[in-house]
């Protein structure tokens, strides 16, 4: 994978405007961003959309990854609570992501299953992000048939990054394989 790929992969995802011009769910998120204030309100945790549906390997389960960094976990957890506490199936959780306290807010607003996703390091280092950017460039490399044998997988409830490294034939820890990807 270049360099060059790899920094205008990172430049794309950092800004949710790709989402306007996506497929069909990506539009409805970008609607949904347009019309509440949820980014305006995380801005200032830094926040930047990842997971399945920015690289188009969402199934109808897939929920929207809002990434955030904090500098104070219970700050961020108590923003959390007190802006989201009223949405539906809402749960708030801190727990050990990669040795660090991380934050999980899950909830529902309108058509979408929301989790946001808060650590004590900028969103663009978090290992949730870069999986992302790794698995975009893996499926600009490959086939449209490999992103639909990936989606296969998931709908048969495999994870995103243990159906990547079945795919390619990887061997020992899915995560951390496509962590290290260079």
């Amino acid at each position: 994978m270049e360099k060059s790929d790899r920094a205008a992969a990172v430049k794309k995802f950092s800004s949710p405007a790709y989402l306007k011009y996506g497929n069909e769910k990506q539009r409805c998120v970008w609607r949904y961003l347009s019309e509440s204030d949820i980014l305006s309100e995380l801005a200032p945790y830094h926040p930047i959309i990842a997971g399945t549906i920015p690289i188009e390997i969402d199934t109808p389960d897939s929920d929207l990854d809002i990434l955030c960094g904090f500098d104070c976990g219970d700050e961020f957890r108590d923003f959390l609570e007190t802006r989201f506490s009223a949405c539906e199936g809402f749960e708030l959780k801190k727990v050990v992501k990669q040795g660090l306290t991380s934050v999980v807010a899950k909830f529902r607003a309108g058509p979408l299953s929301i989790e946001i996703f808060g650590q004590p390091i900028p969103p663009v280092e978090q290992v949730a992000f870069v999986h992302m950017i790794n698995e975009y460039l893996i499926l600009q490399e490959r086939s449209e048939d490999f992103r639909r044998e990936v989606i296969k997988l998931k709908e048969k409830g495999v994870k995103t990054e243990p159906a990547f490294a079945r795919l390619l034939g990887l061997e020992g820890d899915p995560y951390q394989l496509l962590a290290d990807l260079k």
